[in-house]
């Protein structure tokens, strides 16, 4: 009876040290999970128009993705917002998805450098892709000389009118 009572408590340790050993196995699996991505951001962004951010992601782990993009300075934010343009997704497996992150840049930001960051976030870990992007504002050069003409010529017509309402 001795001998049956300690097989039965030797047998049940071997069982609850394998499912103990399988639990931790899938828990650092999920947690070294890697993700392989790409960015593709513009260089050079307008005030007040969209602009688009590409990024294709993959995974060798099923695994819930978070990604979203903005642009900055400092601790001021540019674009529409931190996570205005936040996505989540359920990559599978050595599948590849492909993204687009539409943003829109404050029409009245100063023209200058400015940080474009993707951020990625899963298993309680971030990426951060920050790159460099140029602000400008559109130039307006063929309007201003058009303005500048039509008041050159009115001056002219107004003179030549004071000219001739004189003699």
């Amino acid at each position: 009876m001795f001998l049956k009572r300690k097989a039965f408590v030797i047998y049940m340790l071997y069982h609850k040290l394998i499912l103990f050993s399988l639990v931790l196995a899938i828990t650092i699996s999920l947690a070294n999970a890697s993700i392989f991505y790409n960015v593709n951001a513009p260089k050079e962004i307008q005030a007040g128009k969209w602009f688009n951010v590409s990024v294709s992601a993959s995974s060798n782990e099923s695994t819930n993705l978070t990604i979203y993009s903005y642009v900055y300075k400092e601790l001021n934010v540019v674009s529409q917002g931190w996570t205005a343009n936040k996505k989540e997704i359920m990559l599978e497996p050595n599948d590849e998805v492909n993204l687009t992150l539409e943003d829109l840049i404050k029409y009245n930001t100063e023209d200058g450098i400015y940080n474009l960051r993707v951020r990625l976030k899963y298993n309680d870990q971030m990426i951060n892709e920050t790159v460099q992007v140029k602000v400008y504002h559109e130039a307006k050069i063929f309007e201003e000389n058009y303005l500048y003409f039509i008041l050159i010529v009115a001056s002219l017509i107004g003179l030549g009118l004071i000219f001739l309402s004189r003699k």
